[in-house]
């Protein structure tokens, strides 16, 4: 499992901003913040996973004795056992007194059809109920759902980036769409977009980007793509554009 390519170097240039609505050149530069940094575990559907258990990927079939129990009384709120057969490729995420959460890599499959980073992990929690007004004390299956493994950018969300059109090799400008992925309200990302990351290779460009969430609630339609662009300290020649965002990095494909 590939984790995020090296830190930005000294004398990278960067300029990232919301382009102007009339879709004019970006007027305000942005720089790698040192208030938003990478941190040292990972997200999957908003659970924190260490960088050990991902490095290590102990088997379930080596859980031990609490976490082998939990995952054979669990049971999924009708009653139904969960039934985990053994021969799965899942791995320990993380195992305390009272839930238990395992993970197993899935292939990446692109959708059209649905918004967001398509997923490459799937993540199963089972949890201890002890006080329930409809559920006798037990392990229940809390939660089952797939994920794009990310890195934490603590307060800043990790958006799907996408870019405008085919980048030029001569430019050293390259045009993106930034999608939110957190609860907006159906609203774009203007304003709020930041570099976190970028490291320049003569082979790749790895991209760290960061959305920094709106104050106040917010509901959950689907958030408009925002166009934001990054000058790069040299043009970009035959190098591949990638999200770092992602723990196993993707390069980046053309919106549509």
């Amino acid at each position: 499992m590939s984790a995020v390519v090296g830190a930005a170097v000294a004398a990278v240039v960067l300029s990232g901003c919301a382009a102007s609505e009339g879709g004019g050149t970006p007027t305000s530069p942005a720089t790698p913040i040192a208030s938003a940094v990478i941190g040292d575990d990972f997200l999957c559907s908003g659970l924190s996973v260490t960088r050990e258990a991902e490095k290590t990927r102990v088997p379930v079939s080596a859980i031990g004795e609490q976490g082998r129990a939990a995952l054979a009384e669990a049971v999924w709120d009708d009653g139904k056992p969960l039934d985990l057969p053994p021969e799965e490729d899942w791995y320990v995420a993380t195992v305390t007194d009272d839930h238990v959460d395992i993970l197993r890599d899935m292939a990446v499959v692109e959708d059209p059809y649905s918004g967001g980073t398509a997923p490459d992990h799937q993540l199963l929690s089972v949890q201890w109920v002890e006080d329930s007004t409809n559920l006798s004390p037990g392990w229940y299956v809390f939660r089952s759902s797939r994920c794009a493994l990310t890195v934490d950018l603590g307060e800043l969300g990790v958006p799907e980036i996408e870019l405008q059109s085919p980048p030029k090799p001569s430019s050293r400008q390259v045009q993106l769409l930034v999608t939110e992925q957190k609860c907006n309200s159906g609203e774009d990302a203007e304003g709020r977009i930041e570099v976190v990351d970028i490291d320049e290779t003569d082979t790749l460009v790895s991209l760290v980007l960061g959305v920094r969430p709106r104050g106040g609630n917010q509901n959950c339609p689907s958030n408009p793509a925002t166009p934001f662009t990054v000058t790069l300290s040299d043009p970009l020649g035959e190098r591949t554009i990638v999200d770092a965002g992602l723990v196993d990095p993707r390069a980046l494909t053309v919106a549509g």
